[in-house]
């Protein structure tokens, strides 16, 4: 897993590229992603590209979404999932800007979802606008611990909202909780999370507290071990409720194969402020300056802040990282994707075999318990030395975010 780390470092070490961004091209039918950064308040550990909610921009910023679409030449995508922000401040904007596009998606739609967004009426509009899945951002039923992470919402606003979503009758309703160790005991997440799988959602999704550099010059250092045996100990208890652990960081209802992950699909497109596009061998992000992407896609410019070329192997590095994170990687599909580069890779997985980080026989590989506890550690290190890099960048480039994240 060292060796992954650190081969995995040079990618975020790597210059970004400016200039013309070469057209997305991919082996396989991409993902959508859609980034709606608009919020009515700000969360203290939230690092993404958000702004204010206003009605009028909001409208006006769906509009630029499917212009920004027009600009590249996709028919069809395998999903679409929308996240933020919160997609939801203006619900029937978002239902319409869904309605128009539903049909070029192959399978679902998801949507991340405030809990004060989750009336019954507003969640009816989405089911009946082609939304399949939606995830609940509950974080906590412990007021206390959503007070600290500046969240504007009761403990009992996400329970109804947990509860309208499971009856509204969505193939897929994700729950996300998260913890923090530094200030608050394990007690707490164990606690929520058997009251989340009480009320019987499709998957409960479980983080850990992430301070990017933006939100706490001052890092408190993870207890990275005792965080593992944390899922450990969820794991124990989702198991006697029904559920497994189908990724590194959620744990699903055992009568369903179907998951909500905006991180794990192969390749992806990702239009608004701030999103992230993958082809296979092109990493890119768009400006994260709202007023810098609506001047460029007003203009028909495809509003790219720069990118990465990746060889093979290090596409093969990236694509191999998020299936193991998702709880599997397929042989066949890595070997067909990367025919160059799998052989070295699966040289790095044989290694890890021998260490009892995976198990592996001749069509996948899965982590183990040991390999989930290094695994755990790994992703925190990519987030805080390729990902925070990158949020920091952006931070530069748009003032009232990097307003936002110093007070």
């Amino acid at each position: 897993m060292l060796a992954l780390a650190k081969l995995l470092s040079s990618y975020s070490h790597r210059r970004m590229l400016h200039g013309e961004l070469p057209k997305f091209s991919s082996s396989e039918p991409p993902g959508l992603y859609i980034h709606v950064p608009f919020c009515r308040s700000f969360c203290s550990f939230c690092p993404y590209v958000k702004t204010t909610y206003d009605p009028r921009v909001y409208k006006d910023y769906i509009d630029l979404l499917m212009k920004e679409l027009a600009l590249h030449d996709i028919a069809e995508f395998t999903s679409l999932y929308i996240g933020g922000g919160t997609p939801t401040s203006d619900a029937d904007s978002l239902c319409k800007m869904v309605s128009r596009i539903r049909d070029r998606i192959q399978q679902e739609v998801a949507v991340e979802v405030h809990p004060l967004d989750a009336s019954r009426d507003n969640l009816d509009l989405m089911r009946s606008s082609g939304i399949d899945f939606v995830s609940i951002g509950a974080q906590s039923f412990d007021n206390e611990m959503l007070r600290f992470l500046g969240r504007n919402h009761s403990a009992a606003q996400s329970l109804t909202a947990i509860t309208n979503a499971i009856n509204a009758g969505f193939e897929v309703v994700d729950v996300d909780l998260m913890f923090d160790l530094s200030d608050f005991p394990a007690e707490i997440i164990m606690s929520d999370f058997s009251q989340l799988l009480r009320l019987g959602p499709t998957q409960a999704s479980v983080y850990p507290m992430m301070r990017f550099g933006g939100n706490n010059p001052k890092r408190i250092p993870h207890d990275w071990r005792a965080e593992a045996a944390v899922f450990e100990e969820l794991e124990k208890i989702a198991q006697d409720s029904g559920y497994s652990r189908s990724s590194l960081w959620t744990f699903s209802a055992s009568n369903t194969d179907k998951s909500y992950s905006s991180i794990t699909r192969s390749f992806f497109l990702g239009l608004g402020a701030g999103a992230a596009s993958y082809d296979g061998n092109i990493f890119s992000m768009n400006t994260a300056s709202i007023r810098h992407y609506t001047k460029h896609v007003s203009n028909g410019i495809r509003p790219s802040r720069g990118h990465f070329q990746l060889n093979q192997f290090t596409s093969c590095l990236y694509y191999s990282f998020w299936s193991l994170y998702r709880g599997k990687l397929f042989h066949d599909e890595v070997r067909k994707l990367f025919p160059k580069a799998w052989k070295h890779v699966a040289l790095i997985l044989s290694l890890q075999k021998i260490a009892g980080n995976v198990e592996r026989n001749r069509h996948e590989t899965t982590l183990t318990t040991k390999g989930r506890r290094v695994f755990h550690k790994l992703e925190e290190w990519v987030t805080y030395r390729l990902i925070d890099p990158l949020w920091k960048g952006m931070k530069s480039e748009n003032p009232s975010l990097q307003k936002l994240q110093e007070t």
